[in-house]
């Protein structure tokens, strides 16, 4: 499936619908650009570390208080066991 966009001159390109769904891109997910020759890898971006913790905390409904104090204290665990 080859598909073409043009560049903005803000240097902004709109993803094809059918490659965002492809490739489950959807809004706000990061992506890396990797040079390859004389082509650009575009892929999503790993999430690492506390960031994709903090990303599937979001998913839960729970008390705002209880959270708060909840990921002050596992945040202090995991500062713990990095080296």
């Amino acid at each position: 499936m080859n598909k073409s966009a043009i560049i903005s001159s803000k240097g902004q390109v709109v993803i094809p619908k059918q490659i965002r769904e492809l490739y489950s891109l959807s809004q706000n997910t990061r992506v890396v650009f990797e040079p390859a020759g004389e082509a650009v890898i575009m892929r999503p971006a790993k999430e690492v570390g506390s960031a994709k913790l903090e990303k599937k905390l979001s998913e839960f409904e729970i008390d705002e208080d209880f959270r708060k104090g909840w990921e002050v204290d596992l945040a202090n665990k995991i500062k713990k066991w990095q080296w």
